[in-house]
């Protein structure tokens, strides 16, 4: 438990020292928040409903699915797994008594934990500011549910970013990978836009994918879209799915761990 405890303080200092960069995601995340609320505000000029959401939902939809994307982002974390294996840091990893799965989820909970302060207490100003168009959700069973997929939204987020990551086993250079990998998962978690805006086919596709879960789910809980039970199959598919996703990694892992040379790539 020491261990975990030092990696974690070790990830808090660091952040501590190059507290520009949060501070730098924080001013776009406020360009991003009002950006989408004038481009809804203007399409509700014409008309009261959209795909079945009225104003005051869609602005809900924007202000939780927004709070709910700084509660499970890892910031980068697939930029963190590409370095150690491109420049060789991965040895010192490899020599440590911890796993480096394990070593890196620690991590990344000390990495986000900063970020995830200043960006939850500025989405909560907004919705503080915008109280008026949102839709208060009460009852505390579908509270809790949401809770519970949100931690599980975070795990699923970090596994697949990791994924992602150890893709620098067999490139050179992983940075377009990893733009890409950043905007499909905000993408198709609803992040955008509610997923079923989304034609009828495509829309129930996506529910047999994890990214669904991660924002665009626990929203539409929040928005009473769903109710109790349907937020209960979705706790069982976020299990399901980062049972498949470690066992994935254990495999590209063990794939990968024959291809590295120990001095990068």
């Amino acid at each position: 438990m020491r261990k975990y405890l030092f990696l974690i303080k070790t990830a808090w200092q660091r952040q501590l020292v190059y507290r520009a960069t949060v501070y730098g995601y924080r001013l776009g995340n406020i360009f991003d928040v009002l950006f989408q609320v004038t481009i809804w505000t203007a399409v509700y000029k014409s008309t009261s409903v959209v795909y079945g959401y009225n104003y005051n939902e869609m602005i809900t939809y924007v202000m939780i699915g927004w709070l709910i994307n700084f509660m499970t982002a890892n910031y980068g974390i697939e930029d963190v797994v590409s370095r150690n294996i491109q420049n060789g840091e991965l040895n010192v990893y490899l020599t440590r008594p911890l796993s480096y799965l394990r070593s890196i989820i620690t991590m990344s909970i000390g990495r986000t934990s900063i970020a995830l302060i200043s960006g939850v207490a500025l989405q909560l100003l907004f919705i503080f500011i915008f109280q008026n168009h949102m839709v208060a959700q009460t009852d505390l069973s579908i509270i809790l549910v949401i809770f519970i997929i949100v931690i599980l939204g975070y795990f699923v987020r970090l596994l697949l970013s990791i994924l992602f990551g150890l893709i620098a086993f067999w490139a050179t250079d992983v940075s377009g990978l990893n733009s890409f990998f950043a905007t499909f998962i905000r993408l198709l978690s609803g992040g955008y836009a509610p997923l079923s805006l989304l034609p009828a086919m495509l829309y129930k596709l996506s529910l047999f994918f994890p990214f669904a879960y991660i924002v665009f789910f626990p929203t539409q809980l929040y928005l009473g879209k769903l109710d109790l039970m349907d937020g209960i199959k979705g706790v069982g598919v976020e299990l399901l799915w980062l049972v498949l996703l470690y066992v994935i990694i254990k495999i590209v892992w063990n794939k990968g761990l024959k291809k590295y040379e120990g001095v990068g790539i």
